[in-house]
């Protein structure tokens, strides 16, 4: 891709970032194209649909998130195993719960939501840090990998709802699961 076509996708997606962080997927293409200081056009040839931007959008968040998770895994092996498992599920679920448009399409996109979790790396990074984390006796034995993306969904949903529910709080759902899953953990979880 020449250097001004990069220049233009990259400041369509930052555009969308922030549109659809604040608007979810309602937000409109032409306005996408103005904040980003394009014609409508330019935006097109890049993003045929706005799913093609969404899409795009997504795997920029999953690359922060396995970014993220990377240093975690890391900070959980460096012997702050809960220190760097709760931070790390406090600052995604913030990011989350921050973020309309990936509120929703957690909600109702799984299927592309694990793809660009996959392709990001953050599954791989999750897998160390929950593995550094049992190791050191900092979260339960059964804990799997698997669990996480069950939570931000449902803060997903609790953020998205709150968008309609001024006073529901996704930091309750939080601090709920957070104690669900510190080791020892009282009763047996049901297959994964």
């Amino acid at each position: 891709m020449r250097a001004d076509a990069r220049r233009n996708r990259d400041a369509i997606v930052a555009a969308a970032y922030e549109l659809f962080a604040e608007q979810g997927t309602e937000a409109q293409m032409d306005e996408i194209a103005r904040r980003a200081a394009l014609g409508v056009g330019t935006l097109y040839r890049h993003f045929p649909a706005k799913e093609d931007l969404l899409d795009a959008v997504i795997a920029r968040r999953f690359e922060r998130l396995a970014e993220r998770a990377g240093q975690a895994a890391q900070q959980a092996g460096d012997g702050e195993p809960w220190e760097a498992f709760k931070g790390y599920i406090e600052w995604a679920a913030e990011m989350q719960a921050g973020d309309r448009a990936l509120s929703e399409a957690m909600a109702t996109r799984s299927e592309r939501m694990h793809a660009a979790a996959v392709g990001s790396g953050l599954v791989d990074a999750l897998e160390q840090l929950v593995e550094h984390a049992k190791s050191a006796g900092a979260v339960r034995d059964d804990l799997v990998v698997e669990d996480i993306p069950a939570l931000v969904c449902s803060i997903g949903a609790v953020a998205a709802a709150a968008i309609q529910k001024p006073g529901w709080r996704w930091d309750r759902v939080i601090a709920i699961w957070l104690d669900g899953v510190r080791a020892p953990g009282l009763s047996e979880l049901p297959g994964p």
